[in-house]
This record gives structure tokens, sequence and C-alpha cells, in this order.
């Protein structure tokens, strides 16, 4: 994909993401002064430049009918300015259709650069009010890591009480490595004045179970706990309730959530649940053993395979690199992150400023790309690194990858960021303390000139309420989902083993930075945007997706079958899938 979306050269410590939060927050400054002195008159130029660069970073069509009614003057007036945007080459008008009659507008790179350059100083401007240091400023980030000197107290407990007896029922996963169990539990029971039923349920039956749910009456819980692939068949289906009308009552800051993580949980238009705890999947180094043999950090697939051979040594039990291989799900969800590290979806997802649209997904962009050039060229990979990964890389189910790299047994691993609490927390792991967190290395044997972001892919689990929930019991259902959800309870999940926040403030907090380096890792990839949900894309199918693609891939990984055998059978079964649903 064309790196015209991309911040700017220069600006590479802002993202998309903030350049339009700071957007959106001068325009918050911009209406009271507005309403309380009539003598200032709207800026037709400032307003076209909002609504195009919003719009822009959206995907979404510019066409000039549009632009000129953003200027909010009269239309003649609207014209004139674009006209003189257009002459001083800050837009560019491109037809959309062969007859040249129907026209879009896109802001020019020039444009980009001044939009960025102006969002950079204001954002330093405001860093310096608050208090930051020159230093400071440049890697200040708009949302609340402006509270990074202070410390989120322990939460109190949930003021709102029920109007209805009996207690707030929950269904979550039981996560192998972080769960709300045991003296967690416990802990947020006694927050909650003991009015809450918490039932877990492995990954496979939570998501069967919740579906069941879905076809009663009355919904038995009051929150469930969602996989953020799941989205997308929860929302088709109407299972979660939309959340938009809670959220804008309650002033939910959502700047303060990883931007991919909330777009994550919206789907069809609506807000379908908040994020909870956040699991991109990013890629694990053993610093001390790349300093041992003078080699640096890849942040390539081919510096991977080159820093892998010279690492791997089987007959010492050290293998070079290590992922989650087993067929079904685990190899399937691997090929798809591969996948996105040479630049491509596994469906015909609409391209989208620095990335791909994977929250409205329709008609051809149903149709998948798995027997594509940069398929097999992510297949390639693959082959190559079965020969520097353990043995048993194949049989390795979900999470797996995490044990074998804490044991001291890999020097390199792809694995979602939260399993670094498995070594992290553990004295006598040989990896804590001398792991490296990076984002997914970017695929190298991209053909052309094309300039591609790091990409690790988004995963997590969010909370959101039933549609069949007890009209009654909605108004505590949310109440109790906005406290489960906040800075103050979060931060207690996160030192309890949950090791990475969805929230900018809690991974800003002092006491939470310095449980583990992986923390400070992610948060960083966040503000870069560099955490991306269109590898996983949240579609009815994904769960069948990925079957079908843990069936081929591990059977072209047996050398059962060719790639090109495999990713053909692949394809041509996803595509039936797609049109016996009637997709396209």
């Amino acid at each position: 994909m064309s790196n015209d979306y991309d911040p700017p050269a220069g600006f590479a410590n802002m993202s998309a993401e903030e350049l339009i939060s700071l957007l959106d927050f001068l325009e918050r400054v911009r209406v009271p002064t507005e309403k309380w002195f009539e003598s200032i008159q709207p800026d037709a130029v400032w307003n076209m430049i909002v609504y195009l660069m919003r719009r822009h970073y959206a995907g979404k069509l510019v066409t000039p009918t549009s632009l000129a009614r953003a200027a909010d003057v009269p239309y003649a007036t609207a014209v004139r300015r674009m006209n003189d945007m257009l002459a001083n080459g800050l837009l560019i008008r491109r037809p959309r259709t062969k007859s040249g009659r129907s026209d879009g507008m896109h802001p020019s790179p020039e444009l980009i650069r001044r939009a960025f350059a102006c969002a950079n100083e204001i954002k330093t401007s405001i860093a310096r009010s608050l208090g930051r240091n020159a230093d400071d400023a440049r890697s200040f980030y708009l949302g609340a890591s402006h509270l990074s000197a202070s410390i989120i107290p322990p939460p109190t407990g949930l003021r709102v009480r029920p109007k209805f007896g009996g207690a707030l029922r929950i269904a979550l996963y039981d996560d192998p490595s972080f769960s709300i169990t045991g003296n967690l539990r416990e802990e947020i029971s006694g927050l909650m004045d003991g009015r809450v039923s918490f039932q877990a349920f492995p990954m496979d039956e939570l998501r069967g179970h919740i579906l069941e749910d879905a076809s009663k009456p009355t919904s038995a819980y009051d929150i469930v706990q969602v996989n953020l692939p799941w989205i997308g068949e929860f929302s088709e289906n109407e299972i979660l309730l939309p959340l938009d009308e809670f959220i804008e009552a309650s002033n939910v800051n959502r700047a303060d959530f990883h931007p991919a993580e909330w777009e994550g949980a919206r789907n069809r238009g609506h807000q379908r649940a908040i994020p909870l705890h956040t699991a991109p999947q990013v890629f694990f180094c053993r610093r001390d053993m790349f300093e041992a043999v003078g080699v640096e950090l890849p942040s390539t697939t081919d510096q991977v395979l080159v820093a892998a051979q010279k690492l791997h040594v089987p007959k010492e039990g050290v293998f070079g690199v290590v992922w989650n291989g087993a067929a079904k799900t685990p190899v399937g969800q691997s090929y798809i992150q591969f996948l996105a590290d040479f630049g491509q979806p596994v469906l015909n997802l609409r391209p989208v400023p620095g990335g791909y649209d994977a929250t409205h997904v329709e008609g051809e962009e149903y149709r998948p790309l798995v027997s594509s050039q940069r398929s097999r060229m992510t297949a390639e990979f693959m082959m190559e690194l079965l020969e520097v990964s353990p043995p048993n890389v194949l049989e390795l189910p979900l999470g797996q990858a995490s044990v074998v790299f804490g044991s001291g047994k890999a020097a390199m691993a792809y694995e979602f960021a939260n399993r670094a609490a498995r070594f992290e927390f553990d004295d006598n792991s040989p990896a804590r303390g001398n792991v490296s967190y990076l984002p997914h290395p970017i695929g190298a044997r991209e053909a052309g000139r094309l300039r591609r972001k790091h990409v690790s892919p988004i995963g997590g689990l969010v909370l959101g309420i039933p549609s069949n929930i007890d009209p009654k019991r909605r108004e505590f259902a949310w109440n109790s989902l906005l406290w489960l959800t906040s800075p103050e309870v979060i931060k207690l999940l996160v030192t309890r083993g949950g090791i990475v926040s969805p929230r900018f403030s809690v991974a800003a907090d002092p006491e939470v930075r310095k449980l583990s380096p992986v923390i400070a890792a992610v948060d960083e990839m966040a503000k870069r945007g560099e955490l991306r949900l269109w590898p996983r894309p949240p579609v009815a199918e994904y769960q069948k997706i990925i079957d079908v693609l843990g069936e081929e891939i591990h059977a072209m990984l047996r050398r059962d079958k060719t790639i090109k055998a495999a990713l053909n059978m692949a394809q041509n079964r996803i595509d039936k899938m797609m049109r016996d649903a009637k997709r396209y």
C-alpha cells in the first residue's frame, strides 16, 4: 500500500489518529469562542481543512459539494476559497468516473505536511503548558500520557446500586496466563459489594456459550467478555447492545484508549463494547543472546531469518525462533499475521490511510486473497522459518510459544504481548529482564518501492452487554461495565498479571511501567500507529476462515501439500464459504 497516508518525513512521532485528536481538540476550543463572541466569523479554509483531513484518514469520499458545505459559509464564498486552495497546491481534484463528470477532492502532500507540522507545534505547546520540558514534549501524546507523573489510586467500590435483587452476572474468558479468578475475583467482588457472579470458560466455549445465550428470550448475563475477532459476527447478528447513547451520556474518554483497540470494538456504525484487556501480537527478542553473537535486533523478515540461523543451536536445545504452529487456530492466526507483515489482509478489504477498513466490510471486500503473490511470499517465509524453529513447533497450541521462549529455549518469539507475564513475573526465567519487545518485522520481499510501516495485529478482550438483557438491568450493567473498564480497575488487572493495558493513562502510571518493559513498548507502538485491527478482520466468518487456513497451511508446513496447492485450496474453500453466505 502507498505511504501517501503515513505521517510525512520528520513527523514519525505523530500518528494519523493523534493528528485527528488534535483537530478535534481545536474544534472543541473554537466552539465556545464563536458562541460567546458573535463577531468571530467562520473560517472557511480551516473548516474545509478539518473536514478534508478527517475524511481522508477515515478513507471516506469528499466531493466538491460536501467540501463546500463543510466550509460553513455561503456556497459562492466556499467555492472561491476552494479554488484558492487548488491554486496554492493544497487540494487535488481527481475524476471519480471515466466520464469525468464526478470529482473527488483530496488533500495534497503539501497540505498533509502542513497539517502535521501545525499539529506538532500545537502538541508541543500543550505539552509545555502542562510542565513538560523540550525533550518530553517531543514524546508527548495527546490522550492521557500527560499523566505520566501521576499514580492512579486503587479503585473505590462501585457506588451505583442495582434496583433489582441478585448479583451482576458476567461471562468471561478463563485465560491460562491471566484471568479474573482466585484472589482477584474476590477483590473485585468485594469492591462491588459482593453483588457479582463470574462464570469463566475456555475461549471456544465462551463464544459458543454467548451464541447460545443470545437465542434465549432473556440473557442469563448482564456483561459478556468478547474476543475482538468476534465483534463482527456479534454485531451482524445483533448479539451485543449498541453502547453509543450510554457513551455519549457518560463522557467516556475514548482518547485514553489505544485507537486500534477502540476501533476493534466498533462495528457497523456502533460501539459494541469497551476495551478491557489488550493483547497485540508483538516480537520478543532475547537481547542478551543477540549481544553475545553480535547481531542487531531485526526489523525485517529477512533479518529475522539471518539472526535465527546464527542463534539456532539445536544440539544445545536452543532454537532461533518460536511461534504458535499447531493445526487449526494457532497456525491459521500465525499465517494471517505473517501475511500482514507483507502488507496484505486475508480479505480484499478497502484500503484506507494506514491500512485497510476492517469495520465496514461489504460485497467484494469479502473476497479472499490467499492465492495472491504476497500470500505466496508469506508461505515461503513460513517454510524457511520452520527450519530455525523447535522441531515440535507444528504442535504448539496458542500461548505455548511464550512458554518455550520464557524457558530460554528460543532467541525470538512471535507472541501476544500479554503472554510476557509468564516470564516477566518469574524469577527463575532466564528471559526475565533480558527481552526487547518489538513490533512485527516488516516483510522484506516486497517488490517495487512501496514503503510500509510495522504492523502488529491487535487482539484483546472487550466488555459488552447482551442485546437480550432484561431492560430493568441495563442501567446497572452499563455502570458496572464503565467501572470495570475504568483506569483504576484496569490498573488493578494489569498489576495482577494482565500486564498490558488498553488505556494510555494506565500505561503511563510509574507503578505500572516498572512492572515490565513490554508495557512501555506496547504503549509506544500504539502511539506510532503500529497496532492495527485489519490483520484479524472481525467479520462473521472469521473463525471459519481461520479453520480453513489452519488446515491448509498446516498441511503445507508438513509438506503434505505444495505451497501452490495449499494456497489455491484455501482460496477456493473460503471463496465458496463467502458465496454460500451470499457475500458477493
